[in-house]
């Protein structure tokens, strides 16, 4: 999946660093020291975006540890990528259209 430099630059305001990678047929997007919606604890951590189908949602965002929030959902799902443990709550964002920041904005929801 190629994503262009438009898109990275939008990504690029939400974090320390982004990187475009791929692994194992599933392309990733990491975006480090990312702002968490507010009563999240902790406030920032890195996120990976894959924005294609993975474990059977249409997208998946992983967080870098897991992160109590106002909404009390539980992270539900380890994955190793990219050497690193990453984790992931039960949450599906089924549009299609939104581009990687839109789709990112739209996973955090879940921690509202």
């Amino acid at each position: 999946m190629d994503i262009p430099d438009d898109i990275l630059a939008e990504l690029r305001a939400l974090g320390r660093k982004v990187q475009r990678f791929d692994e194992a047929g599933k392309t990733y997007i990491y975006v480090e020291g990312h702002q968490l919606p507010e009563g999240c604890d902790p406030p920032m951590a890195d996120v990976l975006l894959c924005p294609q189908e993975r474990d059977g949602y249409p997208s998946r965002l992983f967080f870098s540890q897991r992160v109590t929030s106002a909404s009390g959902r539980q992270f539900v799902h380890e994955a190793r990528i990219a050497e690193r443990q990453w984790y992931a709550i039960s949450w599906r964002v089924d549009r299609t259209d939104l581009r990687p920041a839109q789709l990112i904005a739209a996973h955090l929801r879940a921690l509202r």
